[in-house]
């Protein structure tokens, strides 16, 4: 009798952890993939867990949820880029992860071609970017693939294809990049946005303090650089920061007085970066860390963002508990040698604080 019973209540208890799974929902190991319009719901983390941002995810990431989302290219395979979001309600984070078959940080970086001192410019360096709107934008949205393409507008029998900043002009969107080689070295992104169709701070004409800046003297007539290493001929490093830097020099007499010039496929940095952002509290260019890291056996980047829920700036867009935004996400591999640059973009989808 006891052995009947006994078996009976294994069942049920069995039944009931089975039916206590189910009940709980997906497995918390396995990605969400967002589709078009789908959503990325940001984790609440205390703030005692702070989110150390350099690149290397830690134990507080455990909390947020893994989504997967696709980026398209027209000239290439799709892509997958992992994305997880947290908040502690005073900052908000972003762990972004892809794939990137070679680490680029050297863009326009200057090649010695011959012992007479002869130049060219080569190198590429890898991107990230987003576009976010918080309503502002109308039927626009995030929608990158709408305001930073070129268009084709028929014009009689003919199309012509024109460059188009689509906004809107509804409203202000935020616009986010990040660059391995210009903005990687100070810990940030270009925090830049959009407004009345058009990017401010793309071109570096706003910024009271850039925190690079190409290293060319007139990319129209005088092509050289302007800075080189204080180490000169004997620098090999990848970055050249403004405290290291020391006026260009191509040629030099040596000993005898001969002409010396940078040995044969000696490089140059192509930017001077500043190694730290600007210590300005009006500065609102660069108030968004960021932090990659790059993974030479598993060929990915891993990036660590944080902005502040509410900067208190009118060009940035304030994050509200509760709130969502539109946006749209995209990489850019940009190696030397391939041209052109595929960059993948995916389709606009929200994020739910």
């Amino acid at each position: 009798m006891f052995a009947k019973h006994y078996g009976k209540l294994t069942i049920m208890i069995a039944f009931g952890l089975l039916i206590l799974a189910l009940s709980c929902g997906d497995d918390p190991l396995e990605p969400i993939i967002i589709e078009l319009g789908g959503t990325m719901v940001v984790a609440h983390v205390p703030s005692s867990d702070a989110i150390t941002i350099d690149g290397v995810p830690d134990a507080t990431w455990d909390r947020a949820k893994k989504f997967q989302i696709v980026a398209k290219s027209s000239i290439g395979s799709p892509t997958v880029i992992d994305m997880k979001a947290a908040t502690d309600s005073a900052f908000f984070y972003m762990l972004v992860s892809w794939e990137d078959p070679t680490r680029d940080v050297e863009p326009d970086h200057w090649l010695f071609t011959d012992s007479t001192g002869g130049h060219v410019m080569t190198g590429g360096q890898d991107f990230f970017f987003m576009v976010l709107d918080d309503g502002r934008n109308g039927d626009v949205g995030g929608d990158c693939a709408q305001m930073c393409h070129t268009v084709e507008v028929p014009s009689g029998d003919s199309t012509t294809t024109v460059d188009s900043m689509r906004n809107s002009g509804t409203g202000m969107v935020d616009a986010w990049i990040w660059r391995s080689g210009q903005t990687d070295p100070s810990s940030v992104l270009d925090d830049m946005h959009f407004l009345a169709g058009d990017i401010v701070g793309f071109d570096l004409t706003v910024l009271t303090d850039p925190i690079w800046g190409w290293n060319i003297v007139d990319p129209d007539s005088v092509r050289d650089p302007v800075a080189m290493h204080r180490d000169s001929l004997f620098y090999t490093g990848e970055f050249l920061y403004r405290a290291d830097s020391v006026e260009f020099k191509g040629g030099f007499k040596g000993p005898q007085g001969e002409a010396v010039f940078w040995p044969y496929l000696a490089t140059v940095p192509g930017y001077v970066v500043e190694g730290s952002p600007p210590n300005n509290p009006d500065e609102s260019l660069w108030e968004v860390v960021a932090k990659g890291a790059y993974d030479d056996l598993a060929n990915r980047w891993t990036l660590e963002i944080r902005r502040k829920m509410n900067t208190g700036h009118s060009d940035d867009i304030p994050f509200v508990l509760g709130e969502r935004l539109n946006c749209s996400a995209g990489i850019k591999n940009s190696p030397v040698g391939n041209s052109p640059y595929p960059h993948y973009a995916t389709e606009p989808f929200d994020i739910q604080f």
